[in-house]
């Protein structure tokens, strides 16, 4: 099942979306990545195409759930396959 939140982040481009428009983000991660540096979805998916296999690893100092880190790559993941190949 995909929410609203899933939905309009892997059919819009990027844009001007902010780190909370990423599924699986909420205002912890959001802080979490901030503090990171990482202000931009694009930076996170930079990170996704960088290395697939590691990401969920990488994403969890930011994102402390697990399910919301699987909800996380799954949004990358679909939106690397619409907007990117």
């Amino acid at each position: 099942m995909t929410t609203l939140k899933h939905g309009m982040f892997v059919n819009e481009p990027m844009g001007g979306k902010g780190i909370l428009n990423i599924p699986g983000v909420g205002p912890v991660g959001r802080t979490n990545f901030l503090n990171g540096g990482i202000v931009h979805p694009h930076q996170v998916l930079g990170q996704f195409m960088r290395d697939q296999n590691a990401f969920i690893n990488w994403l969890q100092p930011y994102i402390p759930h697990s399910n919301h880190r699987e909800q996380c790559a799954n949004a990358m993941n679909v939106y690397y396959h619409n907007y990117v190949l």
